[in-house]
């Protein structure tokens, strides 16, 4: 799976409280920044459609009223450049409504 492929979410669970959170796995890192801050958009984008265009509701009926976190795993850690423009998504994510967080695990 990698954040390329915006036409696929990844994965959605469920944390220990009972929301959402739908997350990005991205395995292949980011040897282009640019590139991947635009294939993050694009994914992230369609996220958000899956959330407020009624098909994570759809897909989860007891999604109602839950908080949701969109969440990017990286095999990578992110250099200090792209780690402003995660920050800077999370801050626009969070205008909306909802939550943004990343991890890494390296390998």
């Amino acid at each position: 799976m990698a954040v390329h492929d915006p036409r696929v979410v990844d994965l959605v669970g469920r944390d220990r409280e009972g929301n959402y959170e739908l997350v990005m796995i991205e395995e292949n890192g980011w040897a282009d920044r640019e590139e991947f801050i635009a294939a993050l958009q694009k994914k992230v984008n369609a996220y958000l459609a899956f959330i407020t265009e009624g098909d994570l509701a759809a897909n989860h009926p007891d999604s109602a009223g839950k908080k949701v976190t969109l969440r990017l795993d990286f095999m990578h850690a992110p250099d200090a450049v792209l780690e402003e423009s995660l920050k800077s998504l999370a801050a626009a994510i969070q205008r909306l409504g909802f939550a943004f967080e990343w991890a890494v695990f390296d390998t």
